[in-house]
């Protein structure tokens, strides 16, 4: 749910990562990512997490200081 977004070109994407049992992020791959987004609003982003203990979630923020305030959550 993204409620602010300021800067020249500003542009955010998150990626989801798996965990494995040992607390190693499992970087090669992501098990999902947002489309990039540029404006306030929402976005919902499913994926499987069957088996996995924990997920990892990143983000990039592209443009010139460019800022977003959003609040993430997983449900499942």
């Amino acid at each position: 749910h993204i409620t602010s977004v300021s800067g020249t070109s500003p542009t955010l994407q998150f990626f989801v990562y798996a965990i494995d049992n040992e607390g190693n992020v499992l970087s090669g791959d992501s098990l999902g990512s947002t489309s990039t987004l540029t404006s306030t609003g929402d976005t919902v982003l499913q994926i499987d997490i069957y088996g996995l203990r924990s997920v990892q979630i990143a983000w990039v923020i592209g443009g010139t200081s460019s800022s977003f305030t959003a609040t993430v959550g997983v449900s499942g």
